[in-house]
């Protein structure tokens, strides 16, 4: 959840008017049922974007009647059924809302990701850092 702060804070979620549903979508990870997808593909639709925006990858629903339904219709898993497209959509959404340029929004470089890290960084109080395992 706390990754989803800088949706909050920075005035996205108001400024695209989303609700509970959205800001829980962005807050966790979903199974990839059909509402789940739907939902995530509205929030990047309101920042003008789509599914190829998103940099998470694809797979197959973890819920098993939806990747059952979605093997039977013919289709293939696209990086909507991904399990976190709700927190990458808020991700993108946020980049849009504050003017950010999208692309590759998931380095650690990116603006994104340093909202994400000042907002783990201010709630824990922890100093981002290099995990030297092994060296």
């Amino acid at each position: 959840a706390i990754q989803a702060l800088p949706l909050v804070e920075s005035g996205t979620a108001d400024a695209y008017g989303f609700g509970d549903r959205e800001l829980a979508l962005a807050c966790a990870s979903h199974t990839g049922e059909a509402a789940h997808v739907e939902l995530a593909q509205a929030m990047l639709a309101k920042a003008g974007l789509d599914k190829t925006a998103l940099e998470c990858g694809a797979h197959w629903p973890s819920n098993h009647d939806a990747t059952i339904a979605l093997a039977r219709a013919g289709g293939v898993p696209n990086a909507l059924h991904n399990n976190c497209s709700g927190k990458h959509a808020g991700f993108l959404c946020t980049c849009v809302h504050a003017g950010i340029a999208h692309r590759g929004y998931v380095k650690a470089g990116h603006a994104q990701q340093e909202m994400v890290r000042d907002a783990m960084q201010s709630v824990t109080g922890a100093a981002h850092d290099v995990d030297r395992c092994g060296t």
